[in-house]
């Protein structure tokens, strides 16, 4: 499929009134059409299962958030290789600019899970980026998939060690950091007293955690840390 195909597709299940919703929680994008997430898995998923993932990477000029959306989502489709950080994942990165495509291409991106230590060295130069949405990127793909045991420590230390001070990149450390306690709270909360993490990234981090479905006791006690 190439862009001219997508783009008329697109057309045709555009939502007024899902646009107008979704715009209104994504500030700055002026390029939402307005067509629901299943509309856009199901093309992607087509895009991947008939191997047009490379013909529609080629043929994009552009792209609105949609077509960004449905190139990043038939990405997660297709097969792990060797080169497949290098060839679809990095190539991608520059189209996010939007905490919805960032984290919607992060969840799909199922088989890092099995592909952990290539991907966490792929990371290393996301996390000391200056640009907001490749440090978001880094580490919304780290507390969907690297929050474990062996590397639990090894993402909350690479979260201290970010400089990127924009909002998005900041709120996706908090959210990180939320998770790593909903994880391991001993671990955490050992991590918090000895790591200089700015109080507003704590508060924030709090307020995920209160959002979340832990008790209260669990809230109280990681706000007793900040």
């Amino acid at each position: 499929m190439k862009a001219k195909e997508l783009r008329l597709f697109l057309k045709e299940n555009v939502d007024l009134k899902y646009q107008k919703f979704s715009t209104s929680l994504l500030p700055g994008v002026t390029d939402l059409w307005g067509v629901r997430l299943p509309v856009l898995r199901r093309i992607a998923k087509k895009i991947a299962k008939e191997g047009n993932v490379d013909l529609l990477k080629s043929s994009l000029k552009k792209p609105c958030f949609e077509e960004r959306m449905v190139l990043g989502m038939a990405i997660g489709y297709l097969p792990w290789d060797e080169k497949f950080l290098e060839k679809y994942v990095e190539p991608y990165i520059p189209l996010i600019d939007n905490w919805s495509i960032c984290d919607s291409f992060c969840v799909g991106l199922k088989q890092v899970a099995k592909n952990q230590e290539e991907t966490w060295l792929f990371l290393q130069k996301y996390f000391k980026s200056d640009f907001e949405y490749e440090v978001r990127f880094a580490v919304v793909l780290s507390l969907f998939y690297f929050l474990t045991d062996s590397y639990l420590s090894l993402v909350l230390d690479q979260l201290a060690l970010i400089h990127q001070e924009d909002y998005y990149a900041q709120m996706a450390i908090a959210w990180a950091i939320a998770k790593a306690y909903a994880v391991s709270p001993e671990v955490t909360k050992k991590w918090i007293k000895k790591t200089k993490i700015k109080q507003e990234i704590l508060k924030k981090a709090l307020q995920k955690v209160r959002d979340s479905l832990v008790t209260k006791s669990c809230a109280s006690a990681f706000e007793r840390l900040i």
